[in-house]
Formats: C-alpha cells, structure tokens, sequence
C-alpha cells in the first residue's frame, strides 16, 4: 500500500501517519525532518514528533518510484454544503460515542478490578456503617453486600465531563481530498541535484541536507540515528569551473567535521553521475 503524503499550499510536503513514517525510514531509506510539538514535552526543540516534513528531492523519488501517493485540500469551493455539513457532524458523532462506549467499558472493567482487590476491605467497611460486626455476619449477607457495591458500579458510568481526550491523527475527510500536482524539479539546478539524490539513494545511502556544512546532502551509510554522515555531497555540472580554492575550502571544512567531501558531476544529457571524493590533509 502506497504511503500517503499530503501537500500543503506552501508546497510543502507532510506525513501524519505512524506506520507510514516508520515505513519511510525502514523499507525506503528516506530520513524527512519531524516537525511536530511533543505533548508531553512543550517549549523545546530537542525532541520533535510527527508530522514529518519531507524535501522536494524525497517526495519526487517517492512518486517516481511508485511508494507514495500526493494528495491535497480540495479548495475548489471556500463553503462546505449543508449536507457536507450534516455529514462530518454525523461522522463527529459517531466517533464521540464510540470513544465514550469504550471508555465506559473501560472504566467500568477498571473499577470493578479494583472493588475485587479490596472486596474484604470494602465489604467491612459497609458493614460497619450499617451497626453490624464484619465477624458475626455470614458470607451470603457479604456476597449481597459486594452484589450491591458492583451494580452500583454500573448504574453510575463514566461521565462525558470526565472522559480522555482522543486526539485524531488522521482526517476524517478523505472526501475532500484530491490527488495533488508535483512538478519538481523544474531548473537544470534543481535536476542537477535530484539526479544526484537519487543516484546516491540507488547505492543504499541515506540523505539529509547538507545546507548547515556548505553542501547539498549529507550522505550516511546507514540510519542517520545510528550512523554519522560519512560524506558531504556538492553537486555540480561538467562543465563547470571549481577552483583549487573552492576545493581546498570544501574539503577542509568536511575534514574538520570529520567527514569527506563528495563532489557530484551531473551530465543533465545522459543522467550519469560522475563522483569526485577529496580529503584535506593539512599542511606536511
């Protein structure tokens, strides 16, 4: 089944769905960016949570490869007809009591586990509320006494006031969707790039940016949660000029990050990638 991505107006590209970004990261090699507030832990950018946000160069290889679908927001219409309305309000319904049935369920499965652990206890402490002593009174009136207890469990329910949040993570209206337009990459650079990703991510590699160590990707040779990247990849067409001091800077700020840097030559015409690696040994 096809990985569903969804695309936003500012063309970027989401996943919502757990089991489709634990597919990404372990069937596809595809490493994306989590970009979502944990619940738990507000007011930190340290440990982030779904959705995930992927590059234009993933979700090109994504389509091209057939895993993923694309899908965005039908906006051919601003309103929403009133039986569109009626609808999602029937949906909103069900689902409320749905969740508020299994949370009753629950509860009441809870509470009664928890009256049987005590049952002696309670059972007691009824009886003497009553004027009567535990000891002189027989097991039946004990057994009507806990009888009581237990359906009194029953007549008082779970409360809607009282009940969990159930937090959605996937829409309920798929109807409003539509198979969303991907036209990237569209410039010789953005193609240049591409090929290059792709090529890489033919050779099992997986890839990130590389924008923060003055590349285009970095390239590790397993999971990035495991693994550090072990080149930095710059992209680039046959014909063009690098001078020895391009090269000297590239590879010698890879070397003080202890990486190599990878040059990738792009014929646009035929689509061979040609790679270049260069260590910075210092001066001897």
């Amino acid at each position: 089944m096809a990985v569903e991505l969804y695309k936003r107006k500012n063309d970027e590209v989401l996943v919502w769905k757990a089991e489709d970004i634990a597919k990404l990261k372990h069937s596809y090699r595809i490493v994306g960016k989590l970009i979502g507030s944990h619940h738990k832990f507000p007011r930190q950018n340290q440990l982030m949570t779904r959705p995930m946000l992927l590059s234009p160069f993933e979700t090109t290889l994504l389509l091209e490869k057939g895993f993923a679908s694309l899908h965005e927001e039908d906006m051919s219409s601003e309103t929403i007809s009133s039986e569109q309305l009626a609808e999602r309000q029937k949906v909103y319904t069900e689902n409320f009591s749905r969740s508020l049935q299994e949370q009753r369920k629950l509860a009441l499965e809870s509470k009664k586990s928890d009256i049987m652990s005590r049952s002696e206890k309670i059972v007691s402490g009824i009886i003497r509320k009553r004027g009567k002593d535990p000891k002189t009174c027989s097991d039946e009136e004990k057994k009507s006494v806990l009888d009581e207890i237990l359906l009194q469990a029953e007549l008082n329910p779970l409360q809607e006031q009282n009940m969990l949040v159930e937090q959605p993570v996937e829409t309920s209206w798929k109807q409003d969707l539509k198979e969303a337009d991907w036209s990237f990459p569209q410039t010789d650079t953005q193609r240049i790039k591409y090929l290059a990703f792709k090529d890489l991510w033919q050779q099992d590699f997986h890839l990130s940016s590389g924008a923060k160590f003055g590349g285009d990707f970095l390239v590790y040779p397993g999971d990035p949660g495991l693994y550090h990247a072990q080149y930095i990849a710059i992209c680039l067409q046959p014909s063009d000029l690098l001078c020895e001091t391009d090269m000297v800077q590239a590879a010698r700020l890879a070397s003080n990050v202890h990486k190599t840097a990878l040059f990738c030559s792009v014929d646009l015409a035929t689509e061979n990638v040609t790679y270049s690696k260069l260590d910075y040994c210092g001066q001897q």
